[in-house]
């Protein structure tokens, strides 16, 4: 298992971002990952009427699996969020995360015609 970072002392509180950018972050893996979704992914997912939520992480493998809820379901954009937007907000607060993944397979959307 790799090492935990320690808080430093001058981060006011756990979720802050770092001079480096990165999110002072301690604990379980779940913790980890709520908080960097808490703070820099469900804002924006929000406005747009989704949720994201954790469904699964597997540390070892530097995988976490998410569960996109609300407008993002059906939303043809949200592989882009996923892969550009939560995956980069979490590998780059995260060293340990190398990958994230739906936990649902994208949906085609339904235009009511063939092509």
């Amino acid at each position: 298992m790799p090492a935990r970072r320690r808080a430093s002392a001058r981060a006011a509180r756990p979720d802050s971002p770092s001079p480096s950018g990165r999110v002072e972050v301690f604990g379980d893996p779940a913790q980890e990952v709520e908080r960097v979704l808490r703070a820099k992914i469900a804002p924006y997912v929000e406005t747009d009427g989704g949720t994201v939520s954790v469904q699964r992480i597997d540390e070892a493998a530097g995988l976490v699996v998410v569960s996109l809820s609300g407008a993002c379901a059906g939303c043809p954009s949200s592989v882009v969020t996923l892969k550009v937007g939560i995956q980069r907000a979490l590998t780059s607060a995260l060293p340990w995360v190398r990958e994230v993944v739906p936990s649902e397979p994208p949906r085609e959307p339904d235009f009511g015609f063939k092509l």
